[in-house]
């Protein structure tokens, strides 16, 4: 709803790290300390579930990301925005 820090704040610079891996120019440490901090301060249960979710992608899925990362999957990188 945006209406808590979380949401507002939390949850789009979660997506916006999540961006810069698919784009090849971010931070899998950034994620998790963006995941973390959202988890536990939402005026309802959005942001813990949103960070349940990146947690579990990085989990199972971090070599998969390092591979995109360094373009290297098959698949290729969005440019990066300038």
């Amino acid at each position: 709803a945006g209406r808590c820090g979380p949401c507002r704040l939390g949850l789009p610079a979660l997506a916006r790290a999540l961006d810069d891996i698919d784009r090849g120019v971010g931070s899998g440490e950034l994620v998790d300390d963006l995941a973390a901090t959202v988890r536990g301060r939402g005026a309802c249960a959005h942001p813990d579930g949103t960070a349940r979710l990146v947690v579990s992608l990085r989990r199972w899925f971090g070599d998969e990301l390092a591979l995109h990362q360094r373009q290297e999957c098959g698949h290729g990188v969005l440019a990066a925005a300038g």
